[in-house]
């Protein structure tokens, strides 16, 4: 009996020790390593397809893309469902947080892989670079300077998007390293972008391979402020009419509006009493703003308005922008 309990405990202490090595196996996959940078060569293995499978795959770029795996198709899975692979990352691949994912194309299975991509590290240890200044608007022309080049050599430059693509800039600056391996340059930013964030000028020398990345951001304008409603009279009894200006709206925008009374209702205001005084109103004439988004009208209280502080409300219909001008209703004396 002792012999039988002893035979039992040895044949679980195996079973557990199996264990981990059959879930290891079964695992959706891995990648090596988790992180690298521009040039790193990456490892991947994935489990769990139908045997001899053909599979699918693309990346997920860091700004959220969705590209084919442009390095040649992948060969089919193993008659054990596994497929194994490997992948240099390009030394333009934009930095950031990456998504590599295969599909089996018969049995659906989707085994998706997350690793990063830091800045190229091939900057020398004694390399130093400045810009002024750091940010400036569209248009704004950039000075910067890097060292740690060979002197005398070759130097390329080139500037990247805030989503890593290249951009074909404007640049003047030294074609090789002066004394002290220095260069020295000027970029002329673009006047129209609409590509707000940090851009990167990239200066690498022909010889050295050294790389220097200087960091750049064009900010987005200033939004000039919008200008407060206003209603004139700021106080009026009822029955008269007040004249209003508002803006902050789309161009050419429809528009709605509504008064708030003192006593909490909503008093509703059809945009046909805004209708301009002309003779021939044409037949599709709708409430709207202007082509600079401003709107001027005039309304005339309720001859019964009830007095205390009122708000009329107008609001565009696409934008959901909205402006209240408030005033001031008194008994008739």
């Amino acid at each position: 009996m002792q012999r039988f309990v002893w035979l039992m405990l040895v044949a679980m202490l195996l079973a557990l020790a199996a264990a981990p090595a059959a879930q290891a196996a079964t695992a959706p996959g891995s990648v090596t390593p988790d992180t690298g940078t521009q040039g790193t060569r990456f490892v991947f293995l994935a489990n769990g397809f139908a045997a001899n499978e053909r599979v699918g795959s693309w990346a997920n770029t860091p700004d959220g893309r969705a590209i084919a795996y442009t390095t040649g198709a992948l060969p089919n899975t193993l008659s054990d469902g596994s497929i194994s692979w490997s992948w240099v990352a390009p030394v333009d691949i934009q930095p950031g947080t990456w998504q590599f994912v295969v599909q089996g194309i018969s049995s659906g299975t989707v085994r998706v892989f997350t690793f990063g991509i830091n800045p190229a590290s091939s900057v020398a240890p004694s390399a130093a670079y400045n810009v002024q200044p750091a940010s400036g608007r569209p248009g704004q022309i950039f000075g910067f300077y890097a060292t740690g080049f060979t002197e005398g050599e070759a130097v390329n430059a080139t500037v990247r998007m805030p989503d890593g693509s290249p951009f074909d800039a404007t640049l003047t600056y030294d074609q090789a390293a002066r004394a002290g391996g220095r260069v020295d340059g000027r970029w002329f930013s673009p006047a129209d972008t609409t590509h707000y964030g940090t851009w990167q000028i990239v200066l690498r020398g022909a010889k050295s391979g050294v790389t220097v990345t200087i960091p750049a951001t064009i900010a987005a304008p200033a939004a000039p402020p919008t200008p407060a409603p206003s209603v004139s009279p700021a106080v009026g009894r009822p029955g008269m009419t007040f004249l209003f200006k508002m803006s902050g709206f789309q161009p050419n925008e429809l528009l709605s509006a509504w008064a708030n009374v003192p006593n909490g209702t909503v008093l509703p205001i059809d945009s046909s009493v805004f209708q301009p005084a002309i003779r021939d109103v044409p037949k599709d004439w709708q409430w709207r703003a202007g082509d600079d988004g401003s709107v001027s009208f005039s309304w005339a209280v309720p001859a019964d308005a009830v007095p205390g502080t009122w708000s009329l409300v107008v609001q565009g219909r696409t934008s959901g922008a909205a402006q209240v001008a408030a005033f001031q209703v008194i008994a008739r004396g």
